[in-house]
């Protein structure tokens, strides 16, 4: 995919009326990708596909929401050389293709050839840009992707976003007797150059991107409007989880309580999003920790005094040791204790292995470790419509929700533990000397390493029906006494929404 972008190009097809200049015919070799530019004035564009058995894949990008849009045919006969509008002069039959939020993709078979054809509409105030491509591949040039930009969290101004996974490198179980476990900082596995996109993070306030951003499927519509927001962003490639690698952006300059609608746009042609997010109120006390590599998954505000110097957040290049400390021991200690299991040799579950059970340790103990500052959910978001849940973003920046009609069974708040004059939870966190509210953990990070690892060792959560909600958040995943899995409500430690409930 990434040689195809170096067939890019930009084209200018100028045509005069339609009565004077006929239309020009492009020659389609696969693999294909240029711009055009066509004008109102102009005659239809023509693409002559290649002859070929197999199926590939053609997609149009529309570029900007200039009305009247262009209208798109296509034909797969040799002798139809001008697919087109009925009872336009010149035009003859073919299937008319409709877009779809600004994009077009479309499987042809050509076994004898066939064209492709864009007619200009008549009333537009400007000129068309339209991105084409061709591919003989599993996928087309340009679509949605089906997974989401991931929000790390926010603080008033800053927030860490990452892009969905897009390579997962394949991960071999250890076989007895040479079973080796992850060290402290777990292996990363390569990634290969070819397989790492050009990705960008596009952010929008929500309360006015419906007006704004338009075509959303549509890579360089999307792009056009990349001057929306005003942010400073440090990007990264991280091997967050086993999902794989993804881009992360570290954003600065963000507005506090603002509503944010984020997209994320590969090689100029994919599509991922939309993902939510709320900044934190101005006075949000706790700072974004991230780049942890012994605890990946931690890219969320940790109760810690502002990061020292002029650093806006921490690493672990600035992290104080003892919290390091804390959680290179424990991690190094468990995995002392695992090593007694024969593990690859004994089996103790037909589902788990001595791998996963130290996979899910150090999800629950970094989330220990690395305790999560929160605040409530809106009381707005917390009402679940039955139509778009983006309307009730608009709600809390001032929109009326018109058209909607809300579940009158409400989403939870999310499970929040008050720490009174910034008293930590532990003894090697520092004194915050200011009220601040810890988002717990989902009971769920405790249930899954006694369901991963062997019982020589163990581990036990505490007891639903005691004490376990003053630690943990209960019922937000799994139903409150696990035994229904995604039975909670809402089923989710966070959503698309930038509903976070627990520390999951």
């Amino acid at each position: 995919m990434r040689a195809l972008s170096a067939h890019l190009l930009s084209v200018l097809v100028v045509f005069g009326p339609l009565h004077v200049v006929r239309a020009q015919t492009i020659n389609v070799a696969l693999p294909f990708r240029r711009t055009f530019s066509l004008s109102v004035s102009a005659a239809p564009l023509l693409l002559s596909l290649p002859t070929q058995s197999d199926s590939y894949w053609l997609s149009v990008a529309l570029c900007g929401a200039v009305l009247p849009y262009p209208r798109f045919f296509i034909s797969n006969e040799s002798s139809i050389t001008s697919p087109g509008p009925g009872g336009v002069q010149g035009s003859q039959a073919g299937e008319e293709l409709n877009l779809n939020e600004g994009l077009i993709t479309y499987q042809v078979q050509t076994s004898s050839g066939g064209t492709f054809a864009i007619w200009p509409s008549a009333g537009a105030g400007a000129n068309w840009t339209l991105d084409v491509a061709a591919i003989q591949d599993s996928s087309p040039v340009h679509r949605r992707l089906s997974q989401l930009p991931l929000l790390g969290d926010t603080t008033a101004t800053r927030a860490i976003i990452f892009s969905p996974p897009f390579f997962a490198p394949a991960i071999e179980e250890p076989m007895y007797p040479n079973y080796t476990f992850q060290e402290t900082t777990p292996f990363v596995p390569p990634l290969p150059s070819s397989m790492e996109p050009n990705a960008t993070l596009l952010l929008f306030p929500t309360a006015n991107a419906n007006a704004t951003v338009w075509l959303t499927n549509s890579a360089c519509a999307l792009t056009s409007k990349l001057g929306g927001v005003i942010t400073t962003t440090t990007t990264r490639t991280v091997y967050r989880d086993s999902n794989g690698w993804r881009r992360q952006w570290f954003v600065d300059g963000l507005s506090a309580s603002t509503n944010y609608t984020a997209y994320v746009v590969e090689d100029g042609a994919r599509v991922s999003g939309p993902s939510y997010l709320r900044t934190k109120s101005d006075s949000f006390p706790c700072p974004l920790v991230h780049s942890v590599p012994y605890c990946p998954e931690v890219s969320y505000p940790v109760p810690l005094p502002a990061p020292p110097g002029s650093a806006t957040s921490y690493t672990d290049d600035n992290l104080p040791q003892s919290i390091r400390d804390v959680a290179v021991s424990s991690l190094a200690n468990f995995t002392k204790s695992l090593r007694t299991f024969p593990c690859g040799r004994d089996w103790y579950s037909r589902l788990q292995t001595c791998s996963g059970c130290q996979a899910a340790y150090r999800k629950w103990v970094c989330s220990i470790v690395f305790p999560r500052c929160g605040e409530p959910i809106p009381e707005e978001s917390l009402r679940s419509p039955s139509g778009p849940l983006t309307s009730q973003f608009s709600l809390n920046d001032g929109g009326n929700g018109d058209g909607q009609t809300f579940d009158l069974n409400p989403l939870p708040q999310a499970a929040l533990a008050e720490r009174k004059d910034g008293v930590p939870r532990s003894s090697f966190l520092p004194n915050m000397n200011v009220a601040y509210n810890e988002l717990l953990p989902c009971m769920e990070t405790c249930f899954i390493v006694d369901r991963s690892c062997p019982p020589l060792l163990g581990w036990k959560c505490p007891s639903v029906l005691v004490n376990a909600n003053v630690s943990y958040g209960l019922g937000f995943i799994d139903s409150w006494d696990g035994t229904i899995e995604g039975g909670g409500h809402p089923g989710v430690a966070q959503d698309e929404f930038g509903r976070i409930w627990c520390n999951g």
